[in-house]
C-alpha cells in the first residue's frame, strides 16, 4: 500500500471569542474576582497566545460528521474516573478516523448481557453471575491535528457580567479575545477504513481474531467499501473547513469556518505547513521553501483557498498576495476556500 497523506493548514477568524475554557486551578494569573472563567493560553514572556486543543477540535468534528450520517461510538463509564468506547472502528467513524485505546477487561451483569445482539454475545465469557471479555485494543488516529493557536500576541479582555438574583446581584467575569488562529492537520488517507485483526493484545490492533471470526472478516482483511471510505475522508475535510461548534457560543457567537486553507497530498506525513504564520503574518518565503523541499513527495496540486477581504498584510488582502505569489504556477489551484475544496473533493481517491 502506497502512502498518501493530506497535509494542510487552516486560518480561522475569531472576533470576540473564548473557544476552549481552562480550569481555574490551572490558571497562573488569576483575576481578583473568584467567580471568573479562563481560556486556554500559552505565554511567551509577557506575550499571550490563546489556543484551542486538538481534542476540542476533534469533539466539534465528531458533532459535524454525525449530522452527515456517520455512526459515533457510544462511551461506557466503568467508574467515576474511567470509560471506554465501543472499539468497533468498522462501524464507527470516530474510532476509525480519530483512533481509540481500550486497555482492560470489561465485565457486565446478566441483564446487560441479555440486551446484546446474539452476534455480540459470542464475544463474552461467563464467570459466575457476570460476563467478561478482554477488550484490549488500540488504533492510531488517522487524523493528526495541532492546536488551534493565535498567530500573533493577543490581548485578553475580562468581560464583566452580572447575574440578577433575588438578593445582591452576582458578579462574574470571563476572558474573551479577538485574533486570527491557525492549526495544521495531516490525514492518513489510505489507512482510513482499513483495519487489522490480531491475537497480540500488546500491539496495535483494531479487532481480536475472535471478533474477526464473529464479524466474518475474511482472512483478517478488514476493509470498508470504497464509497464509505471516501465519504469518511470527504466529510472529515468538510468538517475541518466548517468547524461547527456550540461550545461557549451562547453569548460569544463566532463563524469559525476556514477563512484561509492550504492543503495537498504527499507521500510523507511531514507537517510542512505547520509554522507558516507568525506575528500575524503569512511567511511567504518560508512557505515557498517548505514546498520546494518537499516537492519530490508531492502527489497532487497544492490547493489554496482564501476569503475575499480577509487578513490584511502589508496593506494587501491575503488572497491578492497569494495570487501574486502563486497564480502563474500551474502546481497551484487558487480560489475561495469552498471553491478549492469542491475541486479537490471532485477528484479525491483512495487505494
Amino acid at each position: 500500500m502506497n502512502n498518501k497523506f493530506l497535509v494542510g493548514n487552516i486560518l480561522r477568524e475569531v472576533k470576540n471569542g473564548r473557544l476552549n475554557c481552562n480550569n481555574a486551578t490551572n490558571e497562573t494569573m488569576k483575576d481578583r474576582n473568584d467567580n471568573s472563567t479562563y481560556v486556554k493560553k500559552i505565554r511567551k514572556g509577557r506575550q499571550v497566545f490563546p489556543y484551542a486543543s486538538a481534542q476540542w477540535q476533534k469533539k466539534n468534528l465528531k458533532s459535524f460528521v454525525k449530522t452527515q450520517g456517520h455512526d459515533i461510538s457510544s462511551v461506557t463509564a466503568l467508574s467515576s474516573k474511567e470509560a471506554v468506547s465501543e472499539g468497533h472502528p468498522f462501524k464507527n467513524y470516530d474510532e476509525d478516523v480519530l483512533g481509540f485505546m481500550i486497555a482492560r477487561a470489561l465485565t457486565i451483569d446478566e441483564d446487560e448481557f441479555n440486551q446484546l445482539e446474539e452476534q455480540e454475545q459470542k464475544l463474552w465469557s461467563k464467570k459466575g453471575k457476570k460476563y467478561t471479555k478482554n477488550i484490549t485494543k488500540k488504533r492510531r488516529s488517522n487524523l493528526m491535528l495541532s492546536t488551534l493557536q493565535s498567530v500573533g500576541p493577543t490581548r485578553l479582555t475580562n468581560e464583566f457580567c452580572v447575574r440578577k438574583t433575588d438578593q445582591t446581584p452576582l458578579l462574574y467575569a470571563k476572558e474573551v479575545y479577538s485574533t486570527d488562529m491557525s492549526s495544521s492537520f495531516i490525514l492518513d488517507m489510505n489507512k482510513v477504513g482499513k483495519f487489522t485483526a490480531s491475537a497480540n493484545e500488546t500491539g496495535y490492533r483494531d479487532y481480536s481474531e475472535q471478533e474477526a471470526d464473529i464479524y466474518e472478516f475474511a482472512d483478517n482483511e478488514i476493509i470498508l467499501d470504497k464509497n464509505i471510505r471516501l465519504k469518511r475522508i470527504k466529510d472529515t475535510i468538510k468538517g475541518l473547513q466548517l468547524m461547527t461548534t456550540r461550545t461557549t457560543m451562547t453569548n460569544n457567537l463566532e463563524d469559525l469556518s476556514a477563512k484561509f486553507m492550504i492543503f495537498a497530498e504527499y507521500e510523507i506525513g511531514n507537517s510542512l505547513f505547520n509554522n507558516i504564520f507568525e506575528d500575524s503574518r503569512l511567511k511567504f518565503d518560508y512557505l515557498k521553501q517548505a514546498i520546494e523541499e518537499n516537492e519530490d513527495y508531492r502527489l497532487s496540486k497544492i490547493y489554496i483557498g482564501c476569503r475575499d477581504e480577509y487578513f490584511k498584510q502589508d496593506e494587501q488582502w491575503l488572497i491578492d498576495k497569494v495570487k501574486f505569489e502563486f497564480e502563474d504556477d500551474d502546481r497551484f489551484v487558487i480560489g475561495s476556500v469552498g471553491e478549492v475544496i469542491d475541486k479537490y473533493l471532485a477528484i479525491v481517491d483512495v487505494e
